[in-house]
C-alpha cells in the first residue's frame, strides 16, 4: 500500500498521523531530486505492471494443481529452482521464488472461455547479499524474460533473457 508521497520518497519520516501536523512532515515537496524522480518513475513501472497482468485481480491461489490440468496456479521455489516443501520450517529462508502459471487461472470471460496469462517468476531476496537463484525449467530452450529488477531499476523490460535451468543473481532491493 502506497500513501501519498511515498512513490516519491517522502517519507513524513516515520509518522503515521501526519494528518495532525502542518509543518514539513505532512507537506508535499514538489520539487524533485534526481533520486526521487528515480523512484517515482519506477513506482509508475510497477504499476503498469501490476495494471498488465491478470494475477493482480485473481481472487486467490489454491497452490494446487487445477482441474484437468498438470500446471499449478502457483508453485514457491527454493533458490534452487526447486519446489518447496519443508524448506518453509527451516527458520531461515531469505531467498524464494514465487511461480505463478499462467495456464491455470481459475477464470473465465464472458464468452465462457479460460483467460490464460503469461507465466511469472517473482525472485525474493531478504539477506544481505546476492544470492544466485537457479530459474525453474519449463519447456526445452525455454528463457525467462527480466521485466522488473529493484536491484537494477533503470534495466528495462524485455532488456535480459535469462535460460531456464541457468542461475541468475538474487540481489537484494534497494
Amino acid at each position: 500500500m502506497l500513501c501519498g508521497g511515498d512513490e516519491m520518497g517522502r517519507t513524513q519520516r516515520g509518522n503515521n498521523n501526519a494528518y495532525a501536523q502542518d509543518n514539513e512532515i505532512s507537506w508535499m515537496n514538489w520539487e524533485l531530486s534526481d533520486a526521487d524522480r528515480s523512484l517515482l518513475e519506477f513506482t509508475q513501472r510497477v504499476a503498469r505492471l501490476r495494471r498488465s497482468t491478470r494475477f493482480s485481480v485473481a481472487a486467490s491461489f489454491s497452490g494446487g494443481e487445477i482441474r484437468g490440468s498438470e500446471v499449478k496456479d502457483v508453485t514457491w521455489l527454493s533458490s534452487d529452482g526447486t519446489e518447496m516443501n519443508e524448506d518453509w520450517t527451516s527458520g531461515f529462508v531469505k531467498c524464494f521464488g514465487m511461480w505463478l502459471g499462467g495456464e491455470a487461472m481459475e477464470e473465465w470471460n464472458e464468452e465462457g472461455e479460460q483467460v490464460r496469462d503469461d507465466d511469472f517468476l517473482l525472485l525474493f531476496n531478504a539477506d544481505e547479499g546476492p544470492i544466485p537463484f537457479t530459474l525453474p525449467a519449463v519447456d526445452a530452450g525455454e528463457r525467462w524474460t527480466v521485466v522488473l529488477d529493484t536491484h537494477r531499476p533503470e534495466l528495462a523490460e524485455g532488456e535480459e533473457d535469462v535460460r531456464a535451468g541457468d542461475s541468475l543473481r538474487s540481489s537484494p532491493g534497494r
